[in-house]
């Protein structure tokens, strides 16, 4: 989940269909 600090919010909006943050 936090490492990808730089992925992170652009990845936020995009991690409900995509499940790459760690889920």
């Amino acid at each position: 989940m936090t490492n990808q600090p730089t992925n992170q919010p652009t990845n936020q909006p995009t991690n409900h269909s995509i499940p790459i943050a760690g889920r």
